[in-house]
């Protein structure tokens, strides 16, 4: 080995996790900014949160961080599908979904039927609190989803429609039921599920079926139905 092959083998020894982080941020950010905010997070973050997350990782979720700050929002998801062998929070087979929450804590209670009715098992949940000295700055928490059918998520075609409907769910933009299940099943927009959910609702009011939960159990249980 030469010379300059052996500092640089030590160069990537000594490097710290935040190092690495850095050169993630350097991607994205001008150096300085990209050393303050590793610098920053290499405190804010836990031990805990940089022990279970890889650089690269810790840089993106960074960066979703402060998007959320720039824009003024209190929360995003991201949903991911990480290698076969790699698990999330212990669990294999899973998608990655992440709840970026600014300011604010989460009340489960309240956020796991949202998450059920919109078709997910939810198989395990990890928090990761964010701030540096004692401050709350936000919270990441990472879950372990399957759909229906106990597998990954369709992350590259059912991602974005998830996501927008989970957030809507959660802001009450439109009811958290089981017929939000066709997002995931029939790949359907919550803006369309919404309408056959208003669909169902006649059909009971005139009597064309003979309760209310008739029409939504079977779009449920066949959503290609739903999808013509």
């Amino acid at each position: 080995m030469t010379v300059p092959e052996l500092e640089d083998t030590v160069a990537k020894l000594i490097r710290t996790w935040a190092d690495r982080v850095q050169e993630g941020l350097d991607q994205t950010f001008p150096a300085d900014e990209a050393a303050r905010l590793a610098e920053h997070y290499g405190e804010a973050f836990s031990r805990e949160y940089q022990a279970a997350t890889p650089p690269e990782v810790a840089a993106s979720d960074i960066r979703e961080l402060e998007t959320m700050s720039a824009e003024r929002r209190e929360v995003s998801i991201a949903l991911t599908n990480r290698d076969a062998d790699t698990p999330v929070v212990g669990v294999s087979g899973a998608t990655e979904l992440k709840l970026f929450l600014r300011e604010k804590r989460l009340v489960l209670s309240d956020f796991m039927p949202i998450l059920e009715n919109a078709g997910l098992r939810v198989i395990a949940m990890k928090p990761y609190e964010v701030g540096e000295n004692g401050s709350h700055e936000a919270t990441i928490y990472v879950f372990a989803v399957q759909d229906s059918a106990g597998e990954p998520l369709d992350v590259e075609h059912r991602g974005e429609l998830l996501s927008e409907t989970v957030l809507a769910a959660r802001a009450g933009d439109v009811v958290s039921d089981s017929l939000n299940t066709l997002v995931v099943a029939a790949g359907l927009h919550w803006r369309e599920v919404d309408v056959l959910r208003g669909f169902s609702g006649y059909a009971f009011q005139v009597g064309a079926v003979p309760s209310r939960t008739a029409l939504p159990n079977a779009l449920v249980q066949y959503p290609g139905i739903a999808k013509e």
